[in-house]
Protein backbone atom coordinates (compact mmCIF):
# COMPACT_ATOMS: atom_id res chain seq x y z
CA UNK A 1 0.00 0.00 0.00
CA UNK A 2 0.79 3.64 -0.52
CA UNK A 3 0.19 6.29 1.64
CA UNK A 4 1.07 10.26 2.22
CA UNK A 5 2.84 11.57 5.08
CA UNK A 6 2.93 15.38 4.83
CA UNK A 7 5.52 17.56 7.39
CA UNK A 8 4.86 21.43 6.72
CA UNK A 9 8.02 23.33 8.94
CA UNK A 10 10.68 21.97 10.25
CA UNK A 11 14.15 20.78 9.50
CA UNK A 12 14.84 18.08 6.75
CA UNK A 13 16.82 16.12 8.81
CA UNK A 14 14.54 16.14 12.08
CA UNK A 15 11.59 15.13 8.40
CA UNK A 16 14.07 11.88 7.48
CA UNK A 17 15.18 10.75 10.61
CA UNK A 18 11.24 10.31 11.84
CA UNK A 19 10.63 8.61 8.60
CA UNK A 20 13.73 6.56 9.56
CA UNK A 21 12.57 5.84 12.84
CA UNK A 22 9.27 4.81 11.23
CA UNK A 23 10.81 2.59 9.13
CA UNK A 24 12.84 0.84 12.05
CA UNK A 25 9.54 0.56 14.13
CA UNK A 26 8.03 -1.25 10.95
CA UNK A 27 10.88 -3.49 10.56
CA UNK A 28 10.99 -4.67 14.22
CA UNK A 29 7.73 -5.74 14.40
CA UNK A 30 6.71 -9.31 13.82
CA UNK A 31 3.03 -10.27 13.18
CA UNK A 32 1.95 -14.05 13.58
CA UNK A 33 -0.76 -15.68 11.89
CA UNK A 34 -0.92 -19.51 13.08
CA UNK A 35 2.68 -20.84 12.53
CA UNK A 36 3.98 -17.96 10.47
CA UNK A 37 5.77 -15.09 11.59
CA UNK A 38 5.20 -11.75 9.21
CA UNK A 39 8.01 -9.80 8.99
CA UNK A 40 7.11 -6.24 7.01
CA UNK A 41 9.78 -3.37 5.61
CA UNK A 42 8.94 -0.22 4.04
CA UNK A 43 10.29 1.96 1.31
CA UNK A 44 10.04 5.63 1.39
CA UNK A 45 9.82 8.36 -1.03
CA UNK A 46 10.99 12.23 0.56
CA UNK A 47 10.67 15.29 -1.51
CA UNK A 48 11.46 18.33 0.61
CA UNK A 49 11.04 22.02 -0.84
CA UNK A 50 13.65 24.63 0.88
CA UNK A 51 13.71 27.30 -2.08
CA UNK A 52 11.11 26.57 -4.76
CA UNK A 53 7.95 26.63 -2.54
CA UNK A 54 5.79 27.66 -6.24
CA UNK A 55 5.68 24.15 -7.34
CA UNK A 56 2.20 22.09 -7.66
CA UNK A 57 0.75 19.96 -5.10
CA UNK A 58 0.41 17.32 -7.88
CA UNK A 59 4.08 18.04 -9.03
CA UNK A 60 5.04 17.41 -4.98
CA UNK A 61 3.63 14.44 -5.01
CA UNK A 62 5.28 13.13 -8.23
CA UNK A 63 8.40 13.84 -6.85
CA UNK A 64 8.25 12.00 -4.05
CA UNK A 65 6.53 9.19 -5.71
CA UNK A 66 9.51 9.08 -7.91
CA UNK A 67 11.80 8.90 -5.18
CA UNK A 68 9.72 5.95 -3.35
CA UNK A 69 10.32 4.07 -6.67
CA UNK A 70 14.00 4.41 -6.63
CA UNK A 71 14.29 3.02 -2.71
CA UNK A 72 12.01 -0.09 -4.31
CA UNK A 73 14.85 -0.37 -7.12
CA UNK A 74 17.37 -0.06 -4.65
CA UNK A 75 16.10 -3.09 -2.77
CA UNK A 76 13.62 -2.10 -1.02
CA UNK A 77 13.03 -0.82 2.62
CA UNK A 78 15.30 2.17 1.76
CA UNK A 79 14.38 5.71 2.14
CA UNK A 80 15.34 7.93 -0.92
CA UNK A 81 15.44 12.12 -0.87
CA UNK A 82 15.39 14.71 -3.02
CA UNK A 83 15.71 17.82 -1.71
CA UNK A 84 14.51 21.06 -4.02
Amino acid sequence: EEFIIMIVGGEIKEHADRVSLIKDEIEALSLSRGNNNIKMTISAGICSLETDFSIEYEDLLQLSDNQLYISKREGRNKISLLVR
